[in-house]
């Protein structure tokens, strides 16, 4: 997970040629989907028997919904900072 945070830093910093960029973000990808496996075995160690579609659904579901609302805050907190409404930023990064 921190190996696809890094490489997608350096696509973030815009120092790559764009000639390069398919095969930085191909290995972030790569880099954050190895953690999927280990996520899965920690939910079905936790599960109880005979309910894990129920918590799968459950945890893929809040995983969802989080990649959905997230880039919503983030904007707002961009926006917020452009305004200069600081106070707002601070709670919106419960800081």
């Amino acid at each position: 997970m921190l190996l696809g945070a890094l490489t997608t830093l350096v696509v973030a910093s815009g120092a790559p040629p764009l000639n390069t960029l398919p095969v930085i973000m191909a290995l972030a990808g790569f880099f954050v989907g190895g953690t999927s496996p280990s996520r899965d075995m920690l939910v079905r160690s936790a599960t109880p028997p005979g309910a894990s579609g129920k918590v799968y659904g459950f945890v893929y579901s809040g995983l969802d919904l989080g990649s959905a609302l997230t880039p919503l805050s983030s904007a707002g907190c961009s926006t917020a900072a452009s305004r200069g409404w600081s106070s707002w930023c601070r709670r919106c990064s419960w800081s």
